[in-house]
């Protein structure tokens, strides 16, 4: 029987971060059928450019500061589905200033 993507899941290396720092997305799904899939991410609603894969697994760098929502979205021939969203909080370096300089004056 055919069935479109179920139980779509986006996982993050690490939901808080500073800036430049890698974080590895992992986009999984309980069942599909047939299984050959194709897999995007998105950034706040927005699918990220170049970020079709057969794999659901992408690398990326944190180059700007904020806080940032991330679902998946797998597709097969008969359907698709995405994934609930996750939040990354990207700190800036002058969070780490303000925080030694605390640390310092105590």
């Amino acid at each position: 029987m055919a069935d479109p993507p179920e139980g779509v899941r986006l996982q993050v290396s690490e939901d808080t971060v500073c800036k430049g720092a890698n974080v590895i997305f992992n986009c999984s799904v309980t069942d599909a059928n047939p299984t050959e899939l194709t897999y995007h991410l998105y950034e706040n609603n927005v699918m990220v450019s170049n970020s079709s894969s057969s794999t659901g697994i992408w690398n990326g760098t944190m180059t700007t500061a904020g806080v940032f929502g991330y679902k998946c979205k797998v597709n097969n021939t008969i359907g698709a589905a995405m994934s609930e969203n996750v939040i990354i909080t990207v700190n800036g370096i002058y969070i780490f200033f303000q925080l030694i300089a605390e640390n310092v004056l105590a």
